[in-house]
């Protein structure tokens, strides 16, 4: 009887170098739709200052590595307590270290978002909706391959949106009262295609979950503790791309980039003070906030109403940065 040919014989080796030739080709072939997609917009390296930037092409809203490095810190975080007490209790302190993994998991996974929530939320908006915001958020929807997000209003009077949600399936757009009011319905429509966006590429998720973790220690007169969780839970790499993919949606790009300008002055001017640990949630990252800080340097290059600073929000592209980003001028 003759032995097995080679042909036919399994070959772990070849099924290793077919995979890798296969995701080398898919490699090129989506760089090279990304290369021909910026040469289609004719974009160049934007932006103002040494902040100036090459705009990524319009993409898919699929969640990258950033939106995974909270999940790895909540990992890194549970093991580390598992540990901690196995080391110093034996089985003893197994259970107090599992009893604690366990409360922090709910807390970020369900108590925080369920208690922002309630403290922000005025109504949620059903059936008629006078503004056409549910009807904005169904069409984002479509576009990014999500289920249409709730939305939600708050009854004040100051200037803000943000989103919060751990999952596209449950998540809450909440605009200000106040906030919609003085925008006009384009401008509203493209905010929610923003919040949309947040949403599609889990960056709502990671920012409703950082700011669950950084609250655990937000302590008074220690500030500094819940925006380096915020440094290494959230990166702002996102942002340019999603302000692309909304003015790729829109009619106009000089759309977008004057509704920036108008929430940068408006969230200047009547600022929502809230804890360093809901930075993240922002759609325009100008605000004031309860905690430390220090003044920005009047440098040529700094945001029209940018008066404080944190590391976090300086690892951040500034307003002004993503309108030049968008229009290559500013103002618009």
């Amino acid at each position: 009887m003759s032995s097995p040919s080679d042909q036919v014989s399994p070959n772990l080796w070849a099924d290793i170098r077919k995979f890798v030739r296969a995701k080398r080709a898919d490699w090129r072939a989506r760089r090279s739709r990304r290369l021909r997609g910026r040469e289609r917009l004719g974009q160049g390296p934007r932006g103002f200052g040494p902040q100036a930037v090459v705009i990524p092409a319009p993409e898919a809203l699929e969640p990258g590595f950033g939106s995974l490095r909270i999940w790895v810190l909540l990992f890194f975080l549970s093991a580390v307590t598992l540990l901690v007490g196995v080391q110093f209790g034996g089985r003893f302190g197994l259970v107090i270290g599992f009893i604690a993994t366990l409360f922090l998991n709910l807390w970020i996974l369900f108590l925080s978002p369920t208690r922002m929530l309630r403290e922000l939320i005025s109504w949620e908006l059903e059936g008629r909706d006078t503004w056409g915001l549910l009807e904005a958020a169904r069409e984002a929807a479509q576009l990014a391959h999500i289920p249409a997000p709730r939305v939600a209003l708050a009854d004040r009077s100051e200037f803000f949106s943000l989103s919060i949600g751990l999952s596209s399936t449950r998540s809450t757009i909440i605009l200000s009262h106040g906030l919609v009011e003085k925008l006009s319905p384009e401008e509203r429509r493209l905010l929610i295609a923003f919040e949309v966006a947040k949403i599609a590429c889990q960056w709502t998720a990671s920012a409703t979950a950082a700011r669950g973790l950084c609250r655990l220690i937000d302590w008074p007169g220690f500030s500094w503790l819940p925006l380096i969780g915020l440094r290494l839970a959230m990166s702002g790499g996102r942002i340019l791309k999603l302000d692309e993919w909304v003015a790729s949606h829109g009619e106009s790009r000089e759309v977008w980039a004057r509704t920036l300008w108008t929430l940068d002055a408006m969230t200047a001017s009547k600022p929502r003070r809230f804890k360093p640990s809901e930075l993240a949630l922002n759609t325009v990252f100008t605000s004031d906030y309860l905690g430390g800080g220090r003044l920005r340097s009047a440098a040529p290059w700094s945001g029209l109403t940018e008066f404080r600073t944190t590391r976090y929000e300086s690892s951040l592209p500034s307003v002004r940065t993503r309108i030049g980003a968008l229009i290559d001028r500013y103002p618009p």
